[in-house]
């Protein structure tokens, strides 16, 4: 490891470090290379679960190591250097964090005995206020299913006492769905163990890196947006 590693990691400290700390204070140390690499050390390995999100050591090891989809491509760059792999670097990987992602999320779920769909209503449910509602078409655009789909979602979170449909005024076929005190207390309980899990998922990059990822993935969502819409 050089200077320049040594400095990058330093300045790579939140903060910054202001001081070095000095031969005499470490005498067992062979050289003023040593006290920065160690004191370097140290202080990153703080900042690894540290409240601001900055990573430590562990994580930054782990960013140069290769994974299964550099190995992948770099196959295939032999095989087809004529090939474009930019998109492949990244959709494969989303591809398989999304596999990771959906297991976990099963996992944070099942101590509730929710799935993944039964959470996803109720939370769009609890987002609209403990006393408001929505519409079944309201639900439909909030998770993305046909009519008929959440009609029988509905039918099962109303049987298991979650959530029930109320007419809306003198109008007797416009209805909302809106959550029983059982449904809330469910939701509300689970739901900062869902907040926790996915900032766990994320504990290799620091709060700056999941902002701009954030910004990034947001793109590619309204892209692809844009392009089943044309289509």
């Amino acid at each position: 490891m050089g200077s320049a590693t040594i400095g990058a990691m330093i300045s790579r400290v939140q903060g910054g470090i202001t001081r070095l700390p000095k031969r005499r204070e470490c005498p067992h140390l062979s050289s003023s290379f040593d006290i920065k690499y160690l004191y370097v050390k140290r202080k990153l390995s703080t900042y690894f679960h540290h409240p601001n999100g900055d990573v430590g050591l562990s994580s930054l090891r782990m960013r140069t190591q290769p994974d299964e989809v550099d190995k992948m491509l770099a196959q295939w760059r032999l095989q087809r250097p004529d090939l474009d792999q930019s998109g492949m670097a990244v959709v494969l990987r989303i591809l398989m964090i999304s596999g990771a992602l959906a297991e976990r999320l099963r996992d944070t779920l099942a101590p509730a005995g929710l799935a993944p769909w039964e959470f996803d209503v109720l939370s769009a449910l609890r987002r609209a206020g403990k006393t408001g509602g929505l519409t079944p078409k309201e639900l439909c655009v909030s998770a993305q299913l046909s009519s008929g789909a959440m009609t029988n979602r509905i039918d099962r979170l109303e049987a298991r006492g979650l959530v029930r449909r109320k007419s809306n005024g003198q109008d007797r076929r416009s209805i909302s769905v809106i959550l029983c005190p059982s449904g809330c207390t469910l939701i509300d309980g689970i739901v900062r163990a869902r907040m926790d899990s996915a900032s766990e998922s994320l504990q290799s990059i620091n709060k700056k890196e999941r902002a701009e990822l954030a910004r990034l993935l947001k793109a590619v969502n309204q892209g692809l947006s844009k392009v089943e819409i044309c289509n």
